[in-house]
């Protein structure tokens, strides 16, 4: 009997240590797990468009993209998702663009070449110092976009300034939620360092909101965008586009939404 008991204590052992292992490991690894920051990209720009370096209240060094319009033109500033950089967007700027609005790309501590450290913190702040800088060069009213990771960076934003409207795809209402999905097996509640809680934004939204999501979201599912979306302004558009995943939305038809949304608020002069 005690030979058996050893038996089993073994395998249960060996199975704990391993588990606090991965843990650890991954408590370690979150920041570039959250944050896989894309290096520097040396790419032509296409003319009219501008690469701008933005300095963060934290001193770092923001290189957004900026494509200008007419100066009476509204603008936008987009908010990228976690794995992408503003010179990966330079496609969706410039359809904005050709909308008829001006367009800031904005970039992330850390982010193409950008100084600094991403963050919850750090980003959030770039975020607010990003739109700022754009109200030095228009008056014009301006509209906040953010896709996945930057949706709640975009919502962080119209909760802080009087923006035009405001455009969420693939929203989340917890950055911590989406973390809890995707590692079920995980003590996410203990070891997550990065908080961006759009649900706590979303009290102090006042603009017009327009929420997208894909239906076959795997990274952030779309019951997660509907627990934000319940909790927006009773005024707040819910768009699913049937069939999409996280990344391909502005493919089936969310870039479409978003510049139609833009034009019922700021028509094109």
């Amino acid at each position: 009997m005690l030979f058996l008991k050893k038996m089993l204590i073994v395998p249960i052992y060996t199975l704990l240590i391993g588990y606090i292992g991965l843990v650890g490991i991954m408590y370690l690894l979150q920041d570039k797990l959250l944050f896989p920051a894309p290096g520097p990209v040396q790419v032509a720009l296409p003319e009219g468009v501008e690469a701008v370096e933005i300095e963060a209240s934290d001193g770092a060094l923001l290189r957004a993209v900026y494509i200008p319009a007419d100066p009476q033109a509204a603008q936008i500033v987009f908010f990228h998702g976690n794995a992408s950089s503003a010179i990966h967007e330079l496609d969706r700027g410039t359809l904005l663009r050709s909308a008829g609005f001006g367009v800031l790309i904005a970039e992330y501590p850390g982010y193409n070449g950008s100084t600094g450290k991403p963050s919850a913190t750090s980003l959030l702040q770039a975020a607010l110092d990003s739109h700022d800088w754009l109200i030095s060069k228009s008056n014009a009213p301006i509209h906040v976009y953010g896709q996945s990771l930057g949706s709640g960076l975009a919502i962080y934003v119209a909760s802080k300034r009087d923006v035009a409207s405001v455009i969420l795809e693939a929203p989340y209402n917890s950055l911590k939620e989406v973390a809890k999905a995707a590692y079920p097996y995980l003590p996410v509640e203990m070891l997550f360092r990065h908080e961006i809680n759009s649900t706590e934004f979303a009290k102090n939204v006042r603009a017009p909101a327009l929420l997208v999501h894909g239906s076959e979201d795997q990274i952030i599912p779309v019951e997660i965008g509907k627990k934000l979306f319940e909790v927006m302004p009773a005024d707040t558009q819910w768009r699913q586009i049937d069939g999409a995943g996280h990344n391909d939305l502005a493919a089936r038809g969310s870039l479409n939404l978003a510049i139609d949304f833009f034009q019922s608020i700021s028509p094109p002069e």
